[in-house]
């Protein structure tokens, strides 16, 4: 318990480093910070609790509520004088950021597998997810609670496994696609399929089905999560790998930190961890090890099969959820056979690495948004202290400015 304390603290420590001296790059108050990337979004939302979303907020509805009736319990537990609703996005990032990196390393014990070097690995190596962790994103949380998840399966509590990755689902709803590897794994190990099992892994899904249902009862406008989302993102499902075939020109991407060389890199990891699962899968026969590869191939599988430059330039963001399968796949496959003096240089690089990515991706994003989206921003970030939600009509505002209108 003393260790993942010690490797919690660490954590978000490293992180709110990150966010300081991100935010000084980029000009803004702390904060401030945490209203860029899509965090005026979710700062909308969490005011809008404890009856979430409002007929008037219809392209809000896209996003996942999970992340920000965490920041609207946090700032219900917090005094109003401490921190304001950009803080609070930011700590609803940094704190399960800390305790999915506590949980990753009680993983890889419950595993059997060497838990320092890949706990380090899990930290650090990902530079997208260090910067999310960094900065108001839901990935952080998502990852914690599927992480539980898995924490949970391996020590037989089914019940738990399942409500721990449901809360992960209405975090990032790309979660829910983890159910179809947890039914697989639970079929291997229990080597039957009954009713009881059918029903307790109805529940997510019909759980989603009543939270589309309340949306559109509450927003009457809503038409579906993906409509709703296209006014921000628009992309489509599209043959695998094609986006990322055609996007391979670096002149396509950010020249001021390596998004390019980095994404096609995690490509060849999660493709090579994968065939490494196959490969320990057919031999061992595990459940655990057929969950992880079945975990790794349906969330690559989804997201390189999205369409434009967009689904690549997002890939690193929308596999996050791959990244600790693919970890624990590699702890159990090298064991402890990696010297602890390359571990320790190992992690010292890659966090020096992710540190200055954040670094140059975070004072890019917000200098784009400042310089381009202004014309919400300043407002947003002037109504920080307020408990009042301000719904933007996006869509309308887009079609505006394509008429020439002020």
């Amino acid at each position: 318990m003393a260790v993942c304390a010690a490797i919690a603290t660490i954590t978000v420590g490293a992180h709110v480093a990150t966010a300081l001296i991100s935010a000084h790059g980029a000009g803004v108050g702390l904060s401030e910070l945490g209203a860029y990337f899509d965090g005026h979004l979710y700062l909308e939302i969490a005011r809008s609790f404890p009856l979430p979303f409002s007929p008037d907020g219809l392209d809000y509805t896209g996003q996942a509520p999970g992340y920000p009736a965490f920041a609207w319990l946090l700032r219900a537990l917090l005094p109003d004088a401490w921190i304001d609703w950009g803080g609070v996005l930011l700590l609803a990032s940094w704190l399960p950021a800390g305790a999915a990196t506590a949980i990753f390393y009680a993983v890889c014990r419950e595993l059997g597998a060497p838990a320092l070097w890949p706990t380090a690995l899990f930290a650090v190596g990902n530079p997208r997810l260090f910067t999310m962790a960094a900065s108001s994103h839901p990935e952080p949380l998502a990852l914690c609670l599927a992480l539980l998840a898995l924490l949970a399966f391996l020590r037989g509590r089914l019940g738990w496994c399942l409500a721990w990755i449901t809360l992960a689902g209405f975090t990032r709803f790309a979660a829910f696609l983890v159910l179809a590897p947890l039914l697989a794994a639970t079929v291997l190990r229990e080597r039957r399929l009954d009713l009881r099992t059918l029903a307790l892994f109805a529940i997510p899904p019909a759980l989603f089905a009543l939270y589309l249902a309340y949306l559109h009862a509450r927003v009457p406008a809503f038409v579906s999560v993906a409509e709703s989302h296209r006014v921000f993102w628009q992309t489509h499902f599209t043959w695998p790998f094609r986006a990322l075939v055609r996007s391979f020109d670096s002149t396509l991407w950010s020249s001021t930190h390596p998004s390019f060389q980095l994404t096609y890199a995690s490509l060849g990891f999660y493709l090579a961890m994968l065939g490494a699962g196959v490969t320990m899968a057919l031999r061992s026969r595990r459940p655990e090890t057929w969950l992880l590869t079945l975990w790794i191939a349906i969330v690559l599988g989804v997201h390189v099969s999205l369409a434009g430059v967009l689904g690549a330039w997002d890939f690193m963001r929308l596999t996050a959820l791959a990244w600790p399968a693919a970890l624990l796949l590699l702890a159990v496959a090298v064991g402890r056979d990696l010297p602890r003096g390359a571990a320790a240089a190992l992690t010292v690089l890659l966090l020096c690495g992710s540190g200055l990515y954040a670094r140059a991706q975070m004072t890019e994003a917000a200098a784009w948004q400042r310089d381009s989206q202004a014309w919400f921003l300043p407002e947003t970030l002037a109504t920080l202290d307020s408990n009042e939600p301000r719904w933007i009509d996006f869509r309308a505002r887009a079609a505006a400015t394509s008429r020439g209108e002020p």
